[in-house]
């Protein structure tokens, strides 16, 4: 191979891959857009639902709450026994 051939096929390598490189770029600028889009619509989404969501009870809110239910439901001297037999 001359020293011509082989200048213009150093050329060429360089156009390739430079070419290869833009592409390259694009498509990872591509995929950031769509990955920053779908972040950004999962984040309002999970905002949203935040909103939307009724206060989470944990479940010593919900044994409190029956107890206390119940606690009115027993007659006056009901709750006194209990109250001494837990104690």
């Amino acid at each position: 191979m001359s020293l011509f051939e082989a200048d213009i096929s150093s050329k060429i390598m360089k156009v390739a891959l430079g070419q290869q490189k833009e592409i390259a770029d694009e498509e990872n600028t591509e995929r950031n857009s769509i990955i920053a889009v779908f972040c950004v619509a999962s984040a309002l989404n999970t905002e949203e639902e935040n909103r939307k969501a009724p206060p989470q009870h944990t479940l010593a809110d919900i044994i409190i709450k029956k107890i206390k239910d119940n606690d009115v439901e027993l007659p006056e001297e009901e709750r006194h026994d209990l109250i001494k037999w837990t104690l």
